[in-house]
């Protein structure tokens, strides 16, 4: 596999777009996960979803960022 060089920092919020296009997934599957629990997101303003990339790289290596009830060491980051 190929690595993919992105134009954001682990730590910045992205668009559902550009996650999507980073798992290879469809908005509503990421909506879904979403719900699930797999992965956190926050809105803007507009009420546009938000993920962190460390997040979404995390998920599409196959480990949910957020397991039993923890966040990932990048939310923590950006909470703080």
């Amino acid at each position: 596999m190929s690595q993919t060089t992105h134009r954001y920092s682990a730590d910045e919020r992205i668009p559902i777009g550009e996650a999507t296009r980073i798992l290879g997934v469809a908005a509503n599957t990421l909506r879904r996960w979403e719900a699930e629990g797999k992965i956190k997101s926050t809105r803007t303003p507009g009420n546009q979803r938000r993920y962190l990339l460390g997040d979404v790289e995390a998920l599409a290596a196959g480990d949910s960022p957020v397991a039993n009830g923890h966040d990932s060491p990048a939310s923590k980051r950006v909470a703080s």
